[in-house]
């Protein structure tokens, strides 16, 4: 309680995390060719896939396009076996929704903390990602897209605050992004998580749909996806209260 004389404050965890933005697209191009997505609208499906979401933020749970939904958060995984969104998906391994399988969802939403990102990038750039052309394949992306594309230099710088670090923080990065048997269920291991995860990339363990919401299709394999995110430095603080500070 914010009134409460014991409340001395919350801590916060700063990260700036690199992202590399070519070789990430570039990837996303290879996964599109792996599932057989064709032309610009529809290949966009593989990057939501690794992450979870559109980049309107749509849950790929919700919808196989981008569709603006809203309200975007309110959904779970309870009917998705990971024909719509992967179990290894960034927002699926680090809010996992109550479909963790190894901890009551009480529990389960113990480890959450509220978390914000900061884009960056170099005042050099030219070129905004908004401002590029779209490619159908592999082969023209390449060609009109890639060289476009920063290599370095751009990023987040992501804050997060926390009661418990190893409770939150620490928990989410070491037991959920880095863990390639969470989820639980069903049968793991699922990779780690593509955009945050640390560890090895095992073949065949990040699984995609390959149609999406329609299990008969089987999922893709050898689509190992990661290494594209590289922390600069960081830093955990002290953020005390209000209330602290009057009762120095």
């Amino acid at each position: 309680m914010p009134d409460d004389p014991t409340a001395f404050g919350s801590y916060l965890v700063f990260r700036k995390l690199e992202q590399r933005v070519r070789s990430f697209k570039l990837r996303e191009q290879v996964v599109a060719d792996q599932l057989d997505l064709m032309g610009a609208d529809e290949r966009e499906l593989a990057g939501a896939l690794i992450v979870g979401r559109f980049e309107d933020g749509t849950p790929v749970t919700l919808s196989p396009e981008a569709r603006a939904l809203k309200p975007g958060n309110n959904f779970d995984y309870t009917a998705d076996a990971g024909s719509r969104c992967p179990f290894h998906a960034h927002i699926r391994k680090t809010n996992p929704r109550g479909s963790g399988g190894a901890e009551p969802e009480a529990e389960e939403r113990s480890h959450l903390m509220p978390r914000r990102g900061i884009p960056y990038e170099d005042a050099r750039r030219e070129v905004h990602p908004a401002e590029l052309p779209e490619a159908d394949s592999l082969e023209e992306f390449q060609e009109r897209v890639a060289d476009k594309l920063p290599k370095n230099g751009v990023g987040l710088l992501f804050m997060a605050y926390n009661s418990k670090i190893a409770h939150q923080f620490a928990f989410t990065q070491a037991v959920w992004a880095n863990n390639t048997n969470f989820p639980l269920q069903p049968t793991p291991p699922h990779g780690v998580d593509p955009v945050i995860g640390q560890g090895l990339l095992t073949a065949g363990e990040q699984k995609l749909p390959r149609a999406w919401d329609d299990p008969t299709e089987g999922v893709a394999t050898d689509v190992d996806f990661g290494g594209f995110v590289h922390m600069k430095g960081g830093e955990y603080f002290f953020s005390p209260s209000l209330t602290f500070l009057r009762n120095l």
